[in-house]
């Protein structure tokens, strides 16, 4: 069954709302986040690239990011994520940011509050 949001609409118009970050949204503005995270198992993924010879490269939506920096377990020389909306990758430079840079309390502190909770104003930072 088609989501509420799409009844309606064309294929078409559906995927430039997606592309634009809009795809339920009622006002225009820039794209929005729709996937914070993504409880997926990435098992089945890790799987084909254990059964590979090479690990050289692969690529998966980026979505929440859960998939894509699981598949950096994987051993991988590179990891192409794409998303056809532009705010999801954002996301992901800002998880892999916090990844590199925070101190690991800072780190959990950041990828698991809920930002709809309300924004305090402050930015988190790490040495």
């Amino acid at each position: 069954m088609m989501p509420r949001s799409l009844r309606g609409r064309t294929r078409t118009d559906a995927t430039e709302l997606w592309a634009a970050g809009r795809l339920g949204k009622r006002t225009q503005g820039p794209p929005e986040i729709v996937f914070g995270q993504v409880h997926e198992d990435p098992a089945v993924e890790l799987a084909a690239l254990a059964s590979g010879e090479e690990r050289e490269a692969a690529f998966c939506i980026g979505s929440g990011g859960c998939t894509a920096f699981s598949l950096l377990t994987g051993g991988l020389s590179k990891l192409y994520v794409v998303d056809i909306n532009p705010a999801q990758i954002y996301l992901l430079e800002l998880k892999r940011a916090a990844l590199e840079r925070l101190p690991y309390c800072d780190l959990l502190e950041c990828m698991t509050r809920d930002a709809r909770s309300g924004a305090s104003g402050q930015a988190v930072t790490g040495g």
